[in-house]
């Protein structure tokens, strides 16, 4: 039997030998090619089987990245949420409960007062939030002004109101 196809470092004394050992007799299969010896093939075999499982078996490229997109979804599902999710029955986007659980200081945000005057919890937390980064920055500046009233100088000031605080 005549092969064209075959490579010419196979063809040895008017028969095809095995690719990996280059001694026994290949397999030739019509739809997969030159094939390695049933010596190779047994050797192979038996050194897989002697591994424990899953030590030695290649994962397909399209399944590893699906897994590695699963694992980082459960890791990091909270990243995944999107602020808005589309309604199907009115047709508009709206807020999504899940971003909204997860991150009410950002709903503001992303978010408009009238979307917000349709949850009154949502809608207090935000004003709550609202009122108290008021009250901070004003705390803030009474520092500044205890501090400059000290010494006239905000630098003497922070020292003199250390010391004052640790007395």
């Amino acid at each position: 039997m005549e092969y064209k196809d075959i490579n010419d470092r196979l063809k040895i004394g008017g028969r095809i030998v095995c690719p990996r050992c280059l001694k026994g007799e290949a397999v030739i299969d019509s739809q997969y090619g030159v094939l390695p010896c049933l010596e190779c093939k047994r050797k192979s075999e038996e050194y897989w089987d002697s591994h424990p499982k899953g030590v030695g078996k290649v994962t397909p490229m399209r399944s590893s990245h699906r897994i590695d997109v699963e694992k980082d979804q459960r890791q990091h599902g909270a990243d995944f949420i999107q602020p808005h999710s589309y309604n199907r029955m009115s047709r508009k986007l709206e807020l999504n409960p899940d971003f909204i659980k997860l991150y009410p200081d950002k709903v503001k945000e992303y978010a408009e007062e009238k979307d917000l005057k349709g949850s009154p919890k949502l809608y207090s937390f935000i004003e709550n939030q609202k009122s108290q980064e008021k009250r901070l920055k004003q705390g803030l500046q009474r520092v500044k002004e205890r501090m400059i009233e000290h010494s006239g100088d905000i630098g003497k000031g922070v020292s003199k109101t250390i010391q004052n605080l640790n007395g």
